[in-house]
């Protein structure tokens, strides 16, 4: 897909504004169905590339439908009660500090000599520090007790700077995990 928008980025003016605003399925069926039989210009050579391109993103799609119904029908069988469930049930997540680990927002020790300080940890599940972010984004605006959390902790001097840290604060992903 990345590989199709690049084209379309350099694609003739008439190509590009056809295409322009399609969603990624609608995008795939429109070029897909162009026709093209001899290239005589940059727009023919762009549309047969593009429909080449989509037809193959398509067949691929299709083999990974077929194939990821094969591996659910493989592991249904091998393990019937596996696919039931939601989640782990939180079974890896021990304590506060195991789900702050999880979605890397856990401070760790950045100290040099007589220094002591801490950073964010950069690991982590991404998509889960994505839905932390997310959580805590939407709680300081609607939240009352998150606000209130956050106008104690921000500090006096500089009221317009946010505070980033509030985001990852033990007491905001504890909270957003109740």
């Amino acid at each position: 897909m990345n590989a199709v928008k690049a084209l379309i980025v350099v694609a003739p003016d008439a190509i590009r504004e056809q295409l322009r605003g399609l969603t990624a399925a609608a995008l795939i069926r429109t070029c897909c169905g162009y026709r093209v039989d001899q290239i005589v210009d940059p727009t023919s050579a762009t549309k047969r590339a593009l429909r080449s391109m989509c037809r193959r993103h398509a067949a691929l799609d299709q083999e990974v439908r077929s194939l990821e119904k094969e591996l659910d029908a493989l592991t249904t069988k091998a393990l019937p009660g596996l696919c039931q469930l939601p989640g782990d049930g939180g079974a890896r997540l021990r304590s506060d500090a195991a789900f702050s680990m999880l979605c890397g927002s856990s401070p760790i020790p950045a100290s040099s000599g007589i220094v002591r300080r801490h950073r964010l940890n950069r690991g982590g599940d991404r998509q889960a520090n994505a839905a932390l972010h997310r959580i805590v984004v939407v709680r300081l605006k609607y939240h009352q007790p998150t606000k209130d959390y956050v106008a104690r902790r921000q500090p006096k001097a500089n009221p317009r700077k946010r505070s980033s840290a509030a985001s990852s604060d033990t007491w905001l992903a504890r909270s957003s995990r109740r």
